[in-house]
């Protein structure tokens, strides 16, 4: 497995870099979400990520840009208030 880095910028845009080429950005992606991002993880198999952002919705993005468009898709968590 290729070791990689994502970082998720104030722009809500996310660079992915691999790390025996850490000058190089691989990708450089425009999340879908709305609001500031607030944390980021990658698939253990290094084949996409999730971002989540201040509002409470996700982000799941591949990194593969021929299957991105098939499998990325964004939710919103937390739909339910919690009973007082």
């Amino acid at each position: 497995l290729t070791p990689i880095l994502t970082v998720g910028l104030s722009n809500k845009h996310v660079q992915v870099y691999d790390l025996r080429n850490p000058a190089q950005v691989i990708i450089n992606k425009t999340t879908p979400l709305k609001h500031q991002l607030r944390c980021m993880d990658i698939f253990p198999s290094k084949d996409g990520f999730a971002v989540g952002s201040i509002e409470g919705r996700v982000a799941v993005e591949m990194i593969d840009n021929k299957e991105a468009k098939k499998k990325n898709f964004s939710f919103k968590c937390h739909r339910h208030q919690a009973d007082k």
